[in-house]
């Protein structure tokens, strides 16, 4: 549908070294939450209130995976540091309908392919695109200020361990200009 399209084409647009030029897990990190977020705001400054509700329902959905995503892989490597692998991708496999929302996503990426084998990729994948969406998003909330946003992250490191602490400095900025 439109909402679709749009995420979509907006993603795309954001790729580039004239927006972006970071490793792949990051640069698709930061893109994917821009995203959905510039769906919202597409279709807010659209009126079009039935897509908005699609948007936003999408974008809530989202925030729900990467939290339930978050969750499970920080059990998966638990698991993973005390069992055999084949044991523990049985135990984490098992433990994904546990997360629902993930849980569908992961069904409908994985349909037709034996999920212990695709436990370990799926989660790597899921992650570079979902492991900050969350806390893109809240950013995002605190000041509703995209352009901003978007002009934050383009001075990300390239360096997944500098880039947790980028934006834990971004969130304290946020925080201390919301009181």
């Amino acid at each position: 549908g439109a909402v679709r399209r749009v995420i979509v084409v907006i993603h795309e647009d954001l790729h580039g070294d004239g927006n972006f030029d970071l490793p792949w897990e990051i640069e698709e990190s930061l893109i994917t939450p821009l995203g959905s977020i510039a769906a919202v705001e597409f279709f807010k400054r659209r009126s079009d209130a039935a897509n908005l509700e699609t948007a936003q329902a999408r974008l809530d959905e989202e925030k729900q995976l990467s939290r339930e995503l978050s969750n499970l892989v920080a059990a998966a490597l638990s698991i993973f540091s005390s069992e055999a692998v084949e044991t523990a991708k049985e135990k984490i496999v098992s433990m994904i309908p546990s997360y629902p929302v993930y849980h569908r996503h992961f069904q409908r990426q994985t349909r037709g392919q034996h999920p212990e084998t695709a436990i370990e990729a799926k989660l790597s994948h899921d992650l570079a695109y979902y492991r900050y969406f969350d806390r893109i998003v809240a950013l995002y909330e605190r000041t509703g200020d995209l352009k901003a946003l978007i002009g934050d992250l383009r001075k990300a490191p390239k360096e997944a361990e500098a880039l947790a602490v980028y934006l834990q400095s971004l969130e304290r900025r946020d925080a201390v200009a919301a009181r």
